[in-house]
């Protein structure tokens, strides 16, 4: 396949990166909600029963929402053997989004802090 590049190059196949080389992998996205929080990365993939865990809903969601991972995948990165867990971790949080002002605000600039980063790398 020959693709004309903006300069009027004829690039490659092996230039032109897929779509999945251009989202940001989940470690970026842990690392960034790692700094955003200001918690440390244990934090953030240790459950504890009973009580909400922000940063690490707030990873998985966005995980979730910028990736096209399985639920299965994401819970590997978190620890979670189930990927209903996931599933359910993501759909509170999606819920909580909607009702919660102040974290819709909060995980949108994180999410644009993130698109941001994977675009200057």
């Amino acid at each position: 396949m020959i693709i004309h590049g903006t300069n009027g190059r004829i690039l490659e196949d092996q230039e032109i990166p897929s779509s999945r080389e251009l989202l940001p992998d989940a470690k970026r996205i842990i690392d960034a909600v790692f700094l955003f929080y200001g918690v440390q990365h244990d934090d953030i993939i240790t459950k504890r029963r009973g009580e909400r865990n922000e940063p690490c809903n707030a990873a998985i969601y966005l995980t979730r929402k910028l990736r096209p991972d399985t639920f299965k995948e994401i819970g590997g990165q978190f620890g979670i053997d189930i990927d209903r867990t996931v599933r359910s971790v993501f759909k509170r949080m999606k819920k909580r989004i909607v009702a919660d002002r102040d974290l819709a605000r909060k995980t949108k600039k994180l999410q644009d802090l993130i698109i941001r980063n994977q675009e200057w790398t």
